[in-house]
This record gives C-alpha cells, sequence and structure tokens, in this order.
C-alpha cells in the first residue's frame, strides 16, 4: 500500500498520510529508483503537493545501482525542493518479494541476523542528518524514548 492508500472507498482513512496528519508527524518517504533516476524527482514532488496537510520530510533513494545513478537521483529530487535524507544501494538479497509488506515486526526479529545488513553501521546511507529530529511532536518522541537530539 501506499501513502495514500487506505480503507477502500474512505478518501485514505487508514492511510499512513491520514495517521501523520492526526500526530503531526512527518514522512520519509523510501523510493525504489532501480529501474529510474530523474522520474524519482517527478514522485517526490507528487507525493509532496499531493495533501498539502502531510509534510514530507524527505527522501530516502533505494536501490541505487552506481555513484552516477545516485547523483542522477539525488539532482532530480533536490531540485524539486525535496531533501534527500538518505541512500541505499541496490542489493537482491535483501529484496522482499512483491505482493508481501515490506516490513513486519516478527519478520525484522527473525531475520535480522542473516540479513546482509546486519552488522553494518548507520552510515550506510550517505546521509549525515539526525533522523530522530524529524519525529514530532516533542512529547510523542520522549514518550517513546526516542532522543530529540543529535
Amino acid at each position: 500500500m501506499g501513502l495514500f492508500d487506505g480503507r477502500l472507498g474512505t478518501d485514505g482513512f487508514a492511510s499512513t498520510a491520514h495517521v501523520a496528519r492526526l500526530i503531526d508527524a512527518p514522512v520519509v518517504l523510501v523510493v525504489d529508483a532501480r529501474h529510474t533516476s530523474r522520474s524519482v524527482g517527478a514522485v517526490a514532488l507528487g507525493m509532496a503537493g499531493f495533501d498539502p496537510d502531510v509534510r514530507i520530510a524527505g527522501v530516502v533513494l533505494n536501490q541505487i545501482g552506481s555513484p552516477r545513478h545516485e547523483a542522477e537521483a539525488r539532482a532530480a529530487v533536490e531540485g524539486v525542493g525535496v531533501p534527500v535524507l538518505g541512500v541505499l544501494p541496490r542489493n537482491l538479497e535483501i529484496e522482499a518479494p512483491r505482493g508481501t509488506s515490506a516490513w513486519s515486526p516478527l519478520r525484522s526479529a527473525t531475520t535480522r541476523a542473516s540479513s546482509p545488513w546486519a552488522g553494518r553501521s548507520p552510515g550506510t546511507s550517505t546521509s549525515t542528518r539526525c533522523w530522530p529530529s524529524l519525529a514530532r511532536p516533542a512529547r510523542l518522541t520522549r514518550s517513546l524514548g526516542i532522543p530529540t537530539t543529535c
């Protein structure tokens, strides 16, 4: 399901965007850039403009194949005014099968140790931004134990 996809026939009720609006949380888009580069900018622009009440904090470029691929996709996204928060390299060993949820707590807990990403530092992303500072409101981050400073 996508950011704005919720219960059918309800104009996005219970979608991620709906929840983000309710709790005033920014949204980080993770965009599969495997078969595209400049078009990622159009996707980011469309997502950012679709609902003005949803704050798009930035984009994580996923499945980037080379430094040149990253440069093209990054330029396109930043060119439409959306920051690139991170980059994940192409790695088909960690791809979720089509038709399944990309993440679940149970699957994550049982496969974490065998994942090709296990043991890698958070520096895998080329971003130096502090992701926890994106979470708002501060009372929510404190209640969840998320640090609000870097």
